[in-house]
C-alpha cells in the first residue's frame, strides 16, 4: 500500500510478480527498497513512483535494508531469522557477504553507528554463542562482544532498539533483555523479560487504553517503541491511547520521578 497524503488515504500497488510474501520496506530518500521470500527484491529511485526488480544471486529471503553515508546494509535469511548473513552493495546494484557470522539482526542508530547480532555454533555442535558485532565507521570495521554468558536461551529472532536520541539501547533475544549506553556496550538490564514477575510495573490494556502503574514508583512518563526502534507512542503520565499501534511486540519503557527507569515487553491485542 502506498499513501502521498501522510497516511490519510492509502492505494495498493503491485510490485512483485507471482505469489511473493512481502517482508520489508525501506526509504532512504529518494531510494527504497521493498522485498520479498525466495530473494525477491524490487527498487525505487523515485519515491515510489515507479519499481524494477533487483537481482540477487541468492534464493534466501533478504529484509532489515538499513542506511549509511557509504554501504547499504542488508540481512539475507536461511532456514531461519536466527541464521543469516549481513550483505552489504556500495552501488545498491551489487551485494556481497558482510561477515561469514550468523547474523540474526541488524540495526544502524545513524549512519556511523551500528550493530548486529550474530549466533556462532559451539566447537562440540551442543548449542550456540551468541555476540553483538558493533562499527562506529558506517560499516568499514567492526568489533565484537560475546555475550554468551548472558545468553538467554535460543531464539529465532533478536532485535535492536534505540531512543531516539541514541542514549538508550536494548537488545532483545530469547529470554533475556539487555540495555546500553550510547557507547554500545551492553549489559543486563535492570528489567530483563525474564524477572518481570518481580517487577512492580503493570501494563494493563482496556480497550484502546494502555495503562501503566507501579505500587512502589512514581511514574513521570513513558514511551512505546517497536523492537525495530521505530518510536510509536509518548506519553507524560500513566495513560495514552493506542489505538493507532498496529497489533504486535512492542518494548514500554517507564521513567520514574526518581530518575530510574524500567522496560518492559507488551504485545498489543
Amino acid at each position: 500500500m502506498r499513501s502521498t497524503d501522510k497516511g490519510s488515504s492509502w492505494q495498493r500497488i503491485d510490485v512483485l510478480s507471482g505469489k511473493k510474501r512481502l517482508l520489508d520496506v525501506e526509504f532512504n530518500g529518494s531510494l527504497g527498497y521493498i522485498s520479498g521470500n525466495e530473494g525477491t527484491v524490487t527498487k525505487t529511485l523515485d519515491r515510489g513512483e515507479s519499481w524494477r526488480s533487483q537481482a540477487f544471486d541468492v534464493s534466501q529471503s533478504i529484509h532489515s535494508f538499513c542506511f549509511t553515508s557509504g554501504k547499504t546494509f542488508a540481512l539475507q535469511y536461511f532456514d531461519s531469522p536466527a541464521h543469516g548473513t549481513v550483505i552489504t552493495s556500495l552501488d545498491d546494484e551489487h551485494w556481497a557477504i558482510e561477515d561469514q557470522f550468523p547474523a540474526s539482526s541488524i540495526y544502524f542508530i545513524d549512519s556511523s553507528r551500528g550493530f548486529f547480532g550474530a549466533y556462532l555454533k559451539t566447537s562440540c555442535g551442543c548449542g550456540f554463542s551468541l555476540s553483538i558485532h558493533g562499527t562506529e565507521d558506517g560499516g568499514t570495521t567492526w568489533s565484537w562482544n560475546d555475550i554468551s554468558s548472558i545468553y538467554g536461551g535460543p531464539s529465532d529472532e533478536s532485535n535492536f532498539s534505540f531512543s531516539d536520541d541514541g542514549s538508550v539501547g536494548y537488545f532483545l533475544c530469547g529470554q533475556i533483555l539487555l540495555r546500553t549506553p550510547y557507547t554500545g556496550e551492553f549489559v543486563p538490564a535492570p528489567v530483563g523479560i525474564e524477572n518481570q514477575t518481580a517487577s512492580k510495573t503493570v501494563l494493563n490494556q482496556t480497550g484502546n487504553i494502555l495503562r501503566v502503574s507501579n505500587s512502589i514508583k512514581e511514574i513521570s512518563s513513558f514511551r512505546i517503541a517497536s523492537v525495530s526502534g521505530r518510536l510509536y507512542a509518548k506519553a507524560s503520565g500513566s495513560s495514552v491511547d493506542v489505538s493507532a499501534l498496529p497489533r504486535g511486540m512492542y518494548l514500554v519503557e517507564v521513567s520514574f520521578t526518581d530518575d530510574t527507569t524500567e522496560a518492559q515487553k507488551w504485545i498489543k491485542d
